[in-house]
């Protein structure tokens, strides 16, 4: 109890690793996005660095949630915090949430200090409860799931955009990172699979249902059982 306690006024001023997403004037946007980083050792992206030591595919962040208002909300109570743990813990390796924290680095790879500050932070300043967010974050349907997030950085030697981190949500497109106007790649799989995406077709070639089939389900088969990916088309990705 006296941990939770600790982690509990942590939260209080801890920032999350994850970018604030801010419209016009600095004002927040009603935003959504589950974040994915992938695996790079010499990423730019810190959570991809770290992510490269407990996955090859990918690793999840948090569902981020930006809406006006939210700050009316009243801080959740400890227990809220306390069962958002035993909700999540059972579950965090199957869904790729690895604790990404520099503030406890003898938890990373593992749960609960770092979820648990994406849940103070997006979960219940926006009244959701515990049941309410993992919910959320072992939902793995398409409904609702937009691309509009990619961190990725310019390579100059092979002249394209490197993937590092993508979001799928609501809201309008972001970009984060060094990117120009430049194909879009997912680097290689363990079959060594190069996805090529040119960018005025991103959005619709890099949907949910792709990425979920592509990166998610490489390592969690069971996501594809429960939640099938729908039948993709012709705007399937070049490989090599």
């Amino acid at each position: 109890m006296i941990c939770v306690t600790l982690v509990l006024f942590c939260l209080r001023w801890q920032f999350v690793g994850a970018t604030e997403v801010m419209g016009p004037m600095g004002v927040p946007d009603m935003w959504q996005s589950f974040l994915y980083v992938l695996p790079h050792d010499n990423s730019t992206m810190w959570q991809a660095r770290t992510c490269a030591g407990f996955s090859k595919r990918y690793c999840f962040v948090g569902n981020l949630i930006r809406s006006r208002g939210h700050e009316d909300f009243e801080e959740a109570p400890d227990q809220h915090y306390i069962d958002f743990i035993k909700l999540l813990k059972p579950l965090y390796t199957l869904i790729n949430w690895f604790s990404m924290s520099s503030l406890m680095p003898q938890e990373v790879g593992s749960c609960c200090f770092n979820q648990m500050t994406v849940y103070h932070k997006f979960g219940t300043k926006n009244g959701m409860s515990p049941i309410e967010y993992v919910h959320s974050v072992t939902n793995f349907s398409a409904e609702g799931k937009q691309l509009n997030l990619i961190h990725a950085q310019y390579n100059k030697f092979f002249c394209v955009n490197i993937i590092q981190g993508v979001g799928f949500g609501s809201g309008r497109m972001k970009f984060r990172g060094k990117i120009h106007n430049a194909v879009f790649v997912l680097t290689p799989n363990d079959n060594g699979l190069i996805h090529f995406f040119p960018p005025e077709r991103i959005k619709e070639q890099l949907n949910y249902d792709w990425f979920k089939q592509n990166v998610i389900c490489e390592e969690q088969s069971w996501i594809c059982i429960r939640y099938p990916p729908r039948q993709l088309a012709s705007n399937s990705s070049a490989s090599t």
